[in-house]
């Protein structure tokens, strides 16, 4: 199965989403310190993601380092309140 992601990595570097998603799959697996860096390049490739930013502090946290926890949940809850706020303000 990560030969999957090796190739989708080769082919679209650029794509945090899919990344995102390696990470993920390399949660489940066990691979921890390989999906931190997935986090990390998902989250240089869009600061401004609050799935990338959630799910990087969600694991932060389960590792006991709880200073980057603090900022990347604030960054999360930042986002998905702008995005709450945009949703209202055009469906008016």
């Amino acid at each position: 199965m990560s030969s999957y992601f090796y190739r989708g990595v080769a082919f679209k570097p650029v794509d945090r989403v899919f990344r995102l998603i390696y990470a993920v799959y390399l949660h489940k697996k066990g691979y921890f310190d390989q999906l931190e860096k997935q986090y990390n390049k998902a989250l240089a490739l869009d600061l401004d993601s609050a799935e990338v930013n959630c799910n990087l502090g969600l694991f932060v946290c389960g590792r006991n380092k709880l200073g980057p926890v603090v900022k990347r949940g604030y960054k999360a809850y930042e986002l998905k309140q702008f995005l709450k706020t945009n949703i209202n303000i055009a469906n008016k």
